[in-house]
């Protein structure tokens, strides 16, 4: 009895034909959606888009693409692409799908995939929904990008040679260095710096390598004035003072 079952199976299976339950299970194609110009949020589109397919093999020799039923376009070459304007349909919901054709003549289809046409203006209120917190975030960080060097200054001491994320900067009125503000807007050709030296207020771009060893060289410069001119008032005072023990 067991021997008759099996029999019958494996006539069941050669009636099948060749390789077709074996590709059914082996071989499926998705169709994807993504919008070229217009809105997409979810299964919701409006503007131009384009349909694809994932997962065709190398015998799937072309792809008709269908809205509601009907065909919009064919495509004999891989990667197989159709696109379409959501203005050319009535608002609201639709039907997109997707025949491939394999070389043995045999179709296989994507699954169905739901979606609904909107208008432009309701595609730029959700589209301000979503966007509007983060325009929000960039407009705040702006904010304080301004006000923050303002309020703050920069608190880093200023040392040779170091000048962090942001570069140095050659003041244009005292031709000396500085550190530019990590939070100092960002204004078409430079950053918007107060020099910690002089305390101009200036549009300065990042100083080159050269520029801003020229400009420590004269910080040095005038620290070893500076220090000569300490050097000689000590003296004089010390003069003074030995002087003064001879007089009256």
């Amino acid at each position: 009895m067991k021997r008759l079952w099996i029999i019958g199976l494996a006539a069941v299976l050669a009636a099948l034909p060749a390789g077709a339950a074996w590709a059914q299970a082996t071989q499926a194609i998705e169709l994807r959606v993504s919008k070229d110009f217009g809105f997409q949020a979810g299964n919701r589109l409006q503007g131009t888009i384009s349909m694809w397919v994932e997962g065709a093999g190398d015998d799937v020799g072309q792809v008709t693409f269908l809205i509601d039923g009907q065909v919009v376009g064919l495509d004999r070459e891989p990667p197989f692409r159709q696109q379409f304007r959501t203005g050319d349909y009535a608002l609201g919901m639709h039907l997109l799908s997707a025949v491939g054709l394999r070389d043995d003549g045999t179709e296989i289809a994507t699954p169905e995939r739901t979606v609904e046409f909107v208008t432009a203006e309701e595609g730029w209120r959700v589209g301000l929904r979503i966007g509007g917190p983060l325009l929000a975030l960039v407009l705040v960080i702006s904010i304080l990008g301004t006000i923050g060097p303002v309020l703050f200054g920069n608190r880093r001491p200023f040392r040779l040679g170091e000048y962090g994320a942001s570069g140095g900067a050659v003041c244009p009125r005292c031709r000396l260095p500085y550190a530019r503000h990590v939070l100092a807007p960002n204004i078409v050709m430079g950053k918007l710096e107060r020099c910690p030296h002089c305390g101009r207020w200036a549009i300065v771009r990042a100083a080159t390598r050269a520029e801003l060893e020229a400009a420590e060289q004269r910080v040095r410069a005038d620290s070893q004035r500076g220090a000569l001119e300490i050097s000689d008032d000590q003296e004089r005072l010390r003069r003074e003072i030995d002087e003064s023990r001879f007089s009256d």
